[in-house]
């Protein structure tokens, strides 16, 4: 029972002293013990050492060059040199075995140092512990014992150094620390949301076969809750569970066998919680609105007691006539105007902890850019400048008095804000194209790999990456007729669908998911890219951008407004009684539907009831 006692007086004594959590040795490890470069050819030389703080000439040699490496194909050569590394946090009184390969690069034996430092930084750190070895002319392996005593501040970080005393040349190899205690404990120090039934682990990097463990574990107010002496392994399941939301600090103890008293050597104190911190289950969605209507973002979260949305990164709070349920897990925009277009998120919480969601976008169906072209590149709602490449130049237009007519060699880019990002959610392009060359698959807008609209031959298409083309044509020689078109996409985004409409008439559709990867990329005009990849040649003029899908009826109108001349018929399967398909019901179709007034197709059985034709 005395040895009961006295381990628990450590694991409280250490609990108390250190305060806070404190990671412990090897977090990190030693990196890198045997001084591998990547990449390295026999003889090279390369300045430095992967991983490690270092301080005067020192280079990395091939295995092959001075003497041969012990591990691996690289040595450290150098000349007068230090080199360090953390090797994890302070505790006191705590036993370390270091092992370095040594030696000098010539017939002079050399004296080296290998020392325990702690601070809060390697420059600022004082040794607590070290040793003086007279190294061989060749490289030797040696082993040390150290102690970090107690000259240091539990929880800082701490280093080991090695440094070369003298100014001469001297090679190092394979330098690596063992702790007597067991390390690298599962769960981690500091975790949370630790299951109730964790199984408990750790690593003995010096363990005899006949060695075992002691595990000590007590709650917050310092009660033993867990007491096993001899484990067997480095692994255990304690008997009964933990409880939620509770801190916990463990222990683990080697036990060395020993004739008169066996030899214990404590881990460091590690600890953890079962609280858990809220975490975002499912984010707001993107919501598209009309103006004076009311959006609505939900988020889903775990173990979450309190919520706090946010526009554009700030918090918001219930508003009249604006805000509503900013401190739930649904969040109510009234009367939705421009100035509420956004970026809304959510954080959600409890007592230890929380997530903010992903970004939802708030927006009213409207018209979000217009390049009318007319003497500039100004958009003509939100004032986004286009940069030129090249000499585009403004000639007569369609719509209004000019259009930016394409040479081939020439394009525009749009550096467009990252709120303009909205087209995986809802879009509708308009362009007007005028053509009298061939194209070959030349793009006139794009938004770089992600969606692109081209003309070629007889006919022009759209394509989203990942999708394919849609193709539309639209007759021979239509696209390269000289003569003004307009072209159309459009894209839903509750059904995926895409369509693609020329000179305002529907053409085709698709349904795929948007490919996003270059989301933020720039918009671009007379090329396929903002680097200038398939650049068109042939005029452009009144390129406007929805962020919704138009109407085939708006989209008619679009082209009508301009082309007052022509007519057509938006979807004449909406008319049930269109038998002529002339977009109309009329006397004609009376008169088609009269023609076959009386016909009879019916044989009916004797017995059926029915008579036949008559």
């Amino acid at each position: 029972m005395m040895k009961k006692i006295r381990m628990l007086a450590i694991l409280f004594g250490i609990t108390a002293m250190l305060g806070t959590a404190q990671a412990g040795l090897f977090d990190p490890p030693v990196q890198n013990e045997s001084f591998e470069q990547p990449a390295l050819s026999p003889g090279g030389w390369f300045t430095g050492a992967q991983d490690w703080i270092y301080s005067g000439y020192i280079f990395t040699v091939y295995g092959g060059g001075y003497p041969e490496a012990v591990k691996g194909n690289q040595i450290i050569d150098g000349y007068g040199y230090t080199i360090a590394q953390q090797i994890g946090t302070y505790d006191p009184d705590t036993d370390l075995i270091v092992e370095a390969w040594y030696g000098s690069r010539n017939s002079s034996a050399s004296d080296f140092t290998i020392s325990l430092l702690t601070g809060p930084d390697y420059a600022d750190a004082n040794s607590v512990a070290a040793t003086t070895i007279t190294g061989n002319d060749t490289i030797s392996q040696y082993i040390v014992e150290l102690n970090t005593g107690t000259g240091g501040v539990a929880g800082e970080p701490l280093y080991l150094q090695v440094a070369v005393n003298g100014q001469f040349y001297s090679n190092i190899d394979y330098v690596q620390v063992f702790s007597k205690s067991p390390t690298s404990p599962v769960p981690a120090n500091g975790a949370n949301s630790v299951p109730v039934d964790q199984v408990f682990s750790w690593t003995s990097t010096i363990a005899g076969p006949n060695d075992t463990y002691d595990v000590y574990m007590t709650d917050a107010d310092g009660t033993e809750l867990i007491f096993r002496e001899n484990v067997s392994t480095t692994e255990y399941a304690p008997a009964s569970n933990l409880v939620e939301n509770a801190d916990y600090s463990w222990q683990v103890v080697r036990r060395e066998p020993n004739s008169v008293e066996d030899i214990l050597y404590p881990s460091s104190v590690w600890q953890f919680t079962t609280k858990s911190p809220a975490t975002i289950v499912d984010d707001p969605a993107d919501t598209l609105v009309d103006a004076g209507a009311t959006a609505t973002f939900s988020v889903t979260a775990s173990a979450a007691t309190s919520y706090q949305w946010k526009k554009d990164g700030i918090a918001i709070s219930d508003t009249a006539g604006v805000y509503a349920g900013t401190n739930t897990d649904t969040l109510s925009v009234l009367d939705v105007q421009q100035d509420d277009e956004g970026s809304y998120t959510c954080y959600a919480s409890n007592a230890y902890g929380g997530e903010e969601s992903g970004a939802a976008i708030l927006s009213i169906k409207r018209l979000k850019a217009h390049w009318d072209f007319e003497g500039d590149l100004t958009d003509e709602v939100e004032g986004i400048v286009c940069t030129p490449t090249g000499s585009p130049a403004f000639v007569t237009g369609v719509v209004g008095s000019s259009a930016i007519s394409f040479d081939g060699s020439s394009f525009v880019v749009a550096d467009i804000p990252t709120y303009f990002n909205f087209f995986d959610s809802g879009l509708t392009v308009n362009a007007w194209i005028k053509v009298s060359t061939d194209q070959s698959y030349k793009t006139y807008l794009a938004k770089d790999a992600s969606y692109w609209m081209n003309a070629s031959g007889d006919w022009s298409a759209f394509a989203s990456t990942g999708a394919g083309a849609l193709g539309a044509s639209a007759g021979a020689g239509a696209t390269e007729d000289n003569e003004w078109h307009l072209t159309t996409l459009t894209y839903d985004a509750p059904t995926t669908t895409f369509k693609y409409y020329f000179d305002g008439e529907f053409m085709g559709d698709f349904v795929t998911t948007p490919q996003t990867d270059n989301y933020n990329s720039p918009l671009t005009m007379g090329a396929a890219s903002s680097a200038g990849a398939g650049k068109y040649t042939g005029l452009l003029d009144d390129v406007k951008i929805y962020n919704y899908p138009r109407t085939d009826a708006e989209i008619a109108q679009d082209y009508l407004g301009i082309m007052t001349t022509k007519v057509i018929c938006v979807d004449s399967s909406l008319l049930t009684y269109d038998f002529n398909n002339d977009c109309e019901v009329n006397l004609a179709d009376f008169a088609e539907f009269a023609s076959q007034w009386l016909n009879c197709s019916r044989i009916a059985g004797v017995d059926s009831g029915f008579g036949s034709c008559n």
